[in-house]
């Protein structure tokens, strides 16, 4: 809409004092709405635009229409563009080039539309000059040019537009006539391109052939790079050197972290992670964890996570906790969490007891909130005995609880997200303390029959019921519960034979945990425990039922 290099503040302090002067010309207030646009104040650009057009200036209905602050029907917005560019507005008549392209509410003319675009070419209309280059390259008005494309593009270089720069070096380039390519280069680098400097420091590096080695030069972009532009537009301006100049790529990194940016040694630790050189991933990792920038370690510590890096992780969090840095130890608890699987509660259990002691309302919502999340996913995995400890279902529940209960910093979502999840939640902790028992008695009964079988009573008794593989539904559980009492009754039955046919009870030692071992402490009744305290005296006896045991818990989770 207005000339490249506008001084919108310069413009709108020498119009506001021809306007006082002069205020009824209305290219005056247009050119001031111009300055305010340019400064973002779209109120006073609609008021002098409109002033502009009650004092004659019809043109000034294109910047109101775009401004979006005239009604009018499309037939009525095609008289509006035409007026105006018959008047020589210039936007107007790049824009009604436009709509003779696709033929929207005027006669799709292509030849009209060159037209239109080479005339503002040609009066030094510099958008005019970059669309009549566009079109030439691309053929899509059926003419293609790319001889009289460079010139224009040249002219637009020459008037400091950065994209015709590029464009002109990438041109050049193709025509095989390296020395003018580079010479673009090194303009639209001047003028601030990160494109453009990148790819003089892939030129000077010697990757090309025809442009000889320069590492002074090479140096010079990288470090301009680095003072000049915000990361995000580095890392987006590098990201195809991740395959193409892998050396160069780390080079650079290393040079923006050395000059402080923590988010460089985030990358390079991904990209090492990726390429399976662990050591020294983990090794820019736990630099990124100690930046200061908060952003910057919690990446770190989520690439630890998804790498599986426990134990690094571990000794991270450590530190979080000894600097106190409860913000940072609040957003990792809610990135574990929203991972499956126990693996980690004993961390996110260690980082709960340390951000409990802060009074940071949005470290103890987000923990919470975090916890919830891992109890709404628990709630819906097929499995939930297989896949959660209960005990730390068990923490995560009274975690809510306890933020929600003993301290005045949970937020109204907070608490609204935990109404809203806690019926489907308590049905999840509930059928998790279901298998956990069922599971101890189930270990206890495996027991007694492997060593039933062991002694050669078979008899008519079915195998031992296995738990569902599946969710637990009631349906399951029902069935479960039928198979399970008549198993049990069957083999209580042969405890009872045995009993009699031996005569002869030992001492419950087995089943005490400090010969196990191990979580189950319950079997049917007193008797069963004699009789299996009975059938594996002796030290060999008591290490094949670890074993068993063992294998049992394994397979359930215990």
């Amino acid at each position: 809409m207005f000339e490249r290099d506008f001084d919108a503040a310069a413009a709108k302090m020498a119009c506001e004092t021809e306007v006082a002067e002069k205020p009824e010309d209305a290219a005056l207030h247009y050119f001031l709405s111009r300055a305010y646009y340019a400064l973002g104040d779209t109120e006073q650009q609609v008021e002098h635009l409109e002033m502009a057009v009650e004092l004659g200036l019809l043109s000034a209905r294109v910047d109101l229409y775009g401004a979006g602050k005239l009604q009018v029907t499309p037939e009525e917005s095609i008289e509006i563009f035409s007026d105006a560019a018959e008047q020589g507005h210039m936007l107007a008549r790049l824009s009604l080039a436009g709509l003779h392209v696709a033929g929207d509410g005027v006669e799709k003319n292509p030849e009209k539309s060159l037209q239109l675009l080479k005339g503002l070419a040609e009066e030094g209309y510099v958008e005019g000059m970059m669309a009549y280059a566009s079109v030439l390259l691309g053929g899509n008005l059926g003419k293609t040019d790319i001889e009289e494309a460079s010139v224009w593009l040249k002219r637009a270089a020459e008037l400091n537009v950065i994209e015709a720069m590029t464009v002109s070096a990438v041109l050049a380039h193709e025509k095989g006539d390296y020395a003018e390519s580079l010479k673009w280069y090194e303009q639209a680098a001047k003028a601030g391109a990160v494109e453009a400097k990148t790819e003089l420091v892939v030129l000077y590096s010697g990757a090309r052939e025809y442009i000889p080695s320069n590492t002074e030069r090479q140096t010079h972009w990288i470090n301009n790079i680095i003072n000049n532009h915000e990361w995000s537009e580095i890392r987006s301006a590098i990201d195809g050197w991740k395959k193409n100049h892998r050396g160069l790529y780390f080079q650079i990194l290393e040079a923006a972290f050395q000059n402080g940016e923590g988010n460089a040694a985030v990358d390079i630790g991904r990209q090492l992670l990726k390429a399976k050189n662990t050591p020294e991933a983990v090794a820019w990792l736990e630099k990124a964890v100690r930046d200061s920038d908060p952003v910057v370690q919690l990446k770190a510590l989520e690439a630890l996570y998804f790498a599986q890096q426990t134990n690094v992780l571990v000794n991270s969090v450590n530190e979080l906790i000894a600097a106190k840095n409860f913000d940072v130890l609040s957003r990792v608890f809610y990135l574990i969490t929203s991972g499956p699987g126990s693996h980690f509660w004993l961390l996110e259990k260690r980082i709960f007891n340390a951000v409990s002691n802060s009074k940071d309302a949005p470290t103890l919502n987000r923990t919470a909130l975090g916890a919830i999340r891992k109890l709404e996913r628990i709630a819906r995995e097929d499995d939930v005995y297989n896949y959660y400890e209960p005990n730390h279902i068990e923490f995560l529940y009274d975690t809510v609880i306890s933020i929600l209960t003993t301290t005045n910093h949970a937020s109204d979502f907070t608490r609204q997200k935990w109404v809203e999840s806690k019926e489907k939640i308590d049905r999840a902790v509930r059928t998790s303390r279901y298998w956990q028992k069922i599971s101890e008695d189930q270990a206890a009964l495996y027991v007694q029959f492997q060593t039933i079988r062991k002694k050669g009573w078979r008899g008519h008794c079915n195998d031992m019921p296995a738990l569902p593989d599946t969710a637990p539904t009631q349906a399951k559980i029902n069935k479960f519960n039928a198979d399970y009492r008549t198993w049990d009754e069957c083999m209580r039955s042969y405890v009872k034979g045995f009993v009699d046919m031996t005569g002869k009870i030992s001492p419950p030692r087995i089943w005490q945990r400090t010969a196990a071992g191990h979580r189950p402490t319950s079997v049917s009744d007193a008797r069963t425990k004699e009789l299996v305290d009975a059938m594996f005296e002796g030290k060999e006896a008591r290490e094949n039922m670890r074993k068993k045991i063992d294998a049992y818990n394994k397979r359930f989770g215990g």
